[in-house]
């Protein structure tokens, strides 16, 4: 049986390099040095296999075809970024914040009087001066703690008006110095003790004016009533928050001694925010 003949060995580079050793890499035939050696673009591509130009001609085309779709995506997507950066968003609408507020709200730990009707006063009967005392129950109606809980709660006895603009004048002035004395006692550290209030916790604070005979017997007479003003302030995990309580109360014909007031109102001036933030005024 006839033997085939045997193929020409694939030429190779016949570049020399610094150890002695030739360049392996094949060449075209009739070429001796391959692309890399090759001192002109010209023999760099005649140097090329068959092989070697396909994969060469099929890279560029990928690349080409790859930069074809890539670059009109990257433009887009940069026209979009430019335009969504310069384009002002709509303002709020009176719904939107709404809800914000809402959502905050819920989130805040509640201080508040237990009960409008819970507030007890004390009128003492000593000459010329007796200590009139209130007693407020603040109850934390979240499941929120409050922290850092500062209570202050002033009676005071003012002629009682049936004028409502008499009547808010009234509260305004003495909401205005009740508050004056908060913040200075608060710098101070003489209000009462900075006390945690828990989720749905109740707890008791009592506050101390005092009264003298003449306004005993107003009070008795119904030609005065007491005002109760207080404040509260504390935080929670949303941020420093205050409660204010401004109310008039109107005691039974008895007024020594100890009793709840029979009945109490808002005073028309307000100030009876619950869990507002705290602004510092």
């Amino acid at each position: 049986m006839a033997s085939q003949p045997a193929s020409p060995a694939a030429p190779t580079c016949q570049f020399k390099k610094s150890n002695g050793e030739f360049c392996k890499r094949s060449v075209d035939h009739g070429e001796h040095l391959c692309w890399q050696h090759a001192p002109t673009l010209r023999k760099r591509w005649r140097s090329l296999t068959r092989n070697q130009s396909l994969a060469f001609i099929f890279t560029i085309v990928g690349l080409v075809i790859a930069l074809a779709i890539g670059l009109p995506s990257l433009w887009f997507g940069y026209v979009g970024w430019q335009k969504a950066r310069n384009t002002t968003p709509p303002p709020p609408t009176a719904t939107d914040i709404a809800k914000e507020t809402a959502k905050l709200t819920a989130q805040r730990a509640t201080l508040s009087v237990a009960d409008n009707d819970s507030i007890e006063i004390n009128i003492g009967t000593d000459k010329p001066k007796g200590k009139l005392i209130v007693k407020v129950a603040v109850r934390n109606t979240t499941s929120e703690t409050a922290t850092s809980v500062w209570a202050r709660f002033v009676p005071v006895v003012a002629a009682k008006a049936t004028d409502v603009m008499v009547n808010k004048a009234i509260s305004e002035k003495l909401f205005a110095v009740f508050l004056m004395d908060f913040d200075q006692e608060r710098a101070q550290f003489l209000l009462e003790p900075r006390t945690p209030i828990g989720p749905f916790d109740e707890k008791t604070f009592w506050g101390q004016g005092e009264i003298t005979e003449d306004e005993r017997k107003d009070l008795e007479k119904h030609t005065a009533v007491v005002y109760v003003m207080g404040k509260i302030t504390y935080n929670d995990r949303t941020g420093a928050l205050k409660t204010e309580i401004c109310r008039i109360l109107f005691p039974p014909d008895n007024v020594n001694g100890h009793h709840e007031p029979t009945a109490s109102v808002d005073c028309p001036s307000g100030h009876n925010d619950i869990a507002v933030p705290d602004d510092g005024k």
